[in-house]
């Protein structure tokens, strides 16, 4: 009876062993969940999105302050999207060197403009239009929207965002790509505009909704470039890059 109780013991003891073991096995190869704490750390570090999608860029602006462009283009980013306009009279005050440096350094380049919501979508678009000169080569233009503390009402909202992206689609010939939060294109866009326009989703939490269009995906605003005391939006694109190329204007 004693050895048989003992061999149970040993037996339970040898189950116990094989379940940690696996257990181990299983957690050291971790499936992409945005409510994975360990992905989430990843995905900050920037480690998970440099090998799952190589193919990134930063977005800048006056915020930036002046940028030391040979330090930065050590990190060899495929792409930058830079802030060209806000609303219908401010203009981006680094918008013109930071396009000419961009061109001089063979990065592809975009122009965001900033929706407000004080002006109308058409007043917007006419200045967007007048102060961006997209080329052949360049990545398509770009409509950042956001939430702000007094926002109109939703029908009003998509109303004049539609208004944009259709007078700058007839002006460049291209669709504009679209930056929102996921919450943000639930609420003003999905099934109010076509699913043609490529998504530029914001998400600091994990990868965005497979379900949407998305093409970019700014994942952290605390990208650092050694030698330039600031932090970055930092993006990534979704597929290779060959067909970024054939996202570009032609």
């Amino acid at each position: 009876m004693k050895k048989m109780k003992k061999k149970w013991f040993l037996t339970l003891i040898s189950i116990l062993s094989v379940s940690v073991a696996l257990s181990a096995i299983m957690f050291s190869f971790p499936v992409w969940d945005r409510n994975n704490d360990f992905e989430l750390k990843l995905a900050k570090n920037n480690r998970l999105s440099s090998q799952v999608f190589p193919v990134w860029g930063l977005d800048i602006s006056h915020h930036n302050v002046k940028i030391d462009w040979f330090k930065l283009i050590v990190t060899k980013p495929n792409f930058v999207f830079i802030k060209s306009t806000e609303g219908s009279t401010l203009k981006d005050e680094q918008y013109d060197s930071n396009w000419v440096y961009l061109k001089r350094h063979r990065i592809l380049r975009g122009a965001y403009h900033f929706f407000s919501y004080k002006s109308t979508g058409e007043l917007q678009a006419q200045y967007y239009i007048s102060n961006v000169k997209l080329s052949k080569g360049d990545l398509p233009p770009v409509l950042d929207v956001e939430y702000s503390k007094k926002m109109p009402s939703a029908k009003k909202v998509t109303k004049q965002i539609i208004k944009w992206l259709t007078l700058v689609e007839k002006h460049y010939n291209v669709k504009p790509i679209i930056y929102c939060s996921w919450r943000y294109y639930k609420k003003y866009l999905k099934g109010k505009i076509g699913t043609d326009y490529p998504l530029w989703i914001c998400d600091y939490r994990g990868v965005p909704d497979s379900s949407t269009n998305w093409v970019f995906w700014q994942h952290t605003d605390k990208f650092k470039v050694p030698g330039i005391n600031i932090s970055f939006d930092r993006n990534v694109y979704r597929y290779d890059s060959l067909r970024l190329k054939k996202l570009l204007i032609n």
